[in-house]
């Protein structure tokens, strides 16, 4: 298996946080992709910080990897975009801030690649906001597809994880067929998928 389609339908567990924070630990990490069309550090007074849930800056200065994250929906957003940023940085993160010309980046995925090309990805509805990122009410009802390379040390040791923690029906499980998408494997796609958001940011 090397597809997941996990759900969220109550505050705890946050099978989408549990993933990244997970995600993060893969022996040989170079570098973490992190798009969202939110970023919520301190926005427009909030007190919840994305960048320290889960002691995600942390996570990611522990890992030693390279980060790159990409947005913004609109320029409201923007000054979140720039404190998280910022956080990571200051815990130590070696941090490359993208943005989109012309805003409106709605698209939520998290790449985590080796020296080898991506091994990891969670793409789907999550944002990094206190609703979908957090453990705690109000929370977001969430949809995120999981896609990963079975052989790369680590990998399924993301899904074994969070599996062990949810309900069977949280969660629908599948092979991936390149013969069926274009004779290309998942690290293709998700190679693919990486260019992809760099071409669109800058």
């Amino acid at each position: 298996m090397s597809l997941a389609l996990i759900f969220r339908n109550k505050a705890s567990p946050n099978l989408f946080r549990n993933a990244v924070l997970t995600a993060i630990g893969i022996p040989g990490a170079v570098e973490i992709l992190i798009c969202s069309g939110f970023f919520q550090n301190h926005f427009k007074g909030s007190h919840f910080c994305a960048s320290q849930e889960g002691n995600l800056a942390n996570k990611l200065k522990a890992s030693g990897a390279k980060v790159i994250t990409v947005g913004v929906h609109n320029a409201s957003w923007k000054a979140a975009f720039d404190a998280f940023n910022a956080d990571l940085s200051a815990n130590g993160v070696a941090v490359t801030p993208r943005l989109v010309k012309s805003c409106h980046w709605h698209a939520k995925v998290f790449v985590v690649s080796t020296n080898r090309g991506p091994v990891f990805a969670a793409i789907g509805s999550s944002n990094f906001t206190r609703n979908a990122f957090s453990t705690t009410p109000p929370f977001n009802y969430e949809a995120d597809v999981l896609l990963w390379v079975p052989q790369a040390r680590g990998a399924s040791v993301v899904i074994n994880e969070i599996t062990r923690q949810i309900e069977p029906m949280d969660i629908i499980r599948a092979p991936y067929s390149a013969r069926r998408n274009e004779g290309l494997t998942i690290r293709n796609r998700l190679v693919i998928l990486r260019q992809q958001i760099l071409d669109s940011s800058e």
